[in-house]
């Protein structure tokens, strides 16, 4: 089995005989290849641990972008005030619908649907990518039909077991979906969902678990801080302790515990940790993310954390003249 402290974990029972290298295959080209999934946001990386494919293939660039095809800004909610000038119905419909349906290449083929093309189940429960072959009902609450953030019959396509907080639960007697909980995108929940299968004797032959407790404790308080390891540790001792005894839950299931990326402290002066992209880039017009891209607008910025992709809409800017800016300024930054 392979339970991750901060994304995804895959479970397989052992006894299950899989098609030679099919999920080998995923692991080692997502997991312990060379060259590390770039950028590392966690939809790129999941998308290529679900995928055993780059970017370049599953064509999920980053957690923001813009499609030039359509001419569009692209946001899975990176940031609140993001969230606030997009709209959450466009965060949310982006999030839950498009990165699946749209935006993952139908190319690059999931575990999820290898697995069930050779007539086997498999589970999602809390990931960020989850397509499959299954189209699931979303239940949507109250509060988001009535604000038209989703509609009521909205579906998406998963796999056989599909979790995804409260708009999808397993366990029907699952209480961590309340407002403060994240609406069930929390450890608590996703725990109580996979001990459920198991309850249930309803373990499929793969299935992916994210625990994202700890990717929030890290950004809020740092790199050194524990305290999310080990609440996923207490976690994960709770689901072994499920099958009686921890040699039975290894010996049942092939267990991988894993992150999907890391994460390093950036500097408390802001003057030198960060580079004001709109001061660096103030002789050009840069697009608002709150409206549609106009005939105006020269560049269109992707914010990611640590990285930023640059798009020249004006096909008159040099790149050549970006890049010296951006050398003068990090040089008067050191």
């Amino acid at each position: 089995m392979m339970i991750s402290p901060t994304t995804a974990g895959v479970i397989s029972n052992a006894h299950v005989k899989y098609p030679a290298g099919l999920i080998t295959d995923h692991i080692k080209t997502a997991a312990t290849a060379k060259k590390s999934s770039y950028p590392t946001m966690s939809v790129t990386v999941d998308s290529t641990l679900l995928t055993g494919t780059y970017a370049n293939k599953h064509k999920v660039p980053a957690l923001v972008w813009f499609n030039e095809h359509e001419k569009r800004f692209i946001s899975y909610g990176s940031d609140k005030k993001e969230i606030i000038k997009l709209g959450p119905k466009q965060v949310l419909t982006e999030s839950v619908i498009n990165l699946k349906k749209n935006h993952l290449s139908d190319e690059a083929t999931t575990i999820h649907e290898e697995l069930d093309a050779r007539g086997l189940q498999s589970a999602s429960i809390n990931t960020l990518v989850f397509r499959g072959d299954k189209t699931q009902m979303l239940h949507v609450p109250k509060l988001l039909e009535v604000f038209q953030f989703l509609n009521k019959d909205t579906s998406v396509k998963g796999p056989s077991y599909f979790s995804y907080g409260i708009l999808s639960q397993l366990n029907p007697k699952n209480k961590y979906t309340h407002l403060w909980q994240g609406f069930g995108f929390n450890d608590k929940f996703a725990t109580e969902e996979l001990k459920y299968l198991i309850e249930q004797d309803r373990v499929p032959s793969f299935s992916l678990i994210y625990l994202s407790d700890n990717d929030k404790k890290v950004h809020k308080k740092g790199v050194n801080q524990t305290e999310g390891i080990e609440d996923a540790d207490k976690r994960l001792q709770a689901i072994l302790n499920k099958y009686g005894s921890w040699e039975k839950a290894l010996k049942d299931n092939l267990w991988i515990v894993m992150g999907d990326n890391g994460q390093t402290n950036v500097k408390d002066d802001k003057k030198t940790a960060l580079v004001d992209l709109r001061k660096v880039l103030k002789d050009y017009r840069i697009h608002k993310i709150s409206g549609n891209i106009q005939k105006q607008d020269q560049i269109v910025l992707g914010l990611n954390e640590r990285m930023s992709f640059i798009y020249l809409l004006d096909e008159s800017i040099k790149q050549e003249i970006l890049q010296n800016n951006f050398k003068r300024t990090i040089a008067l930054t050191r």
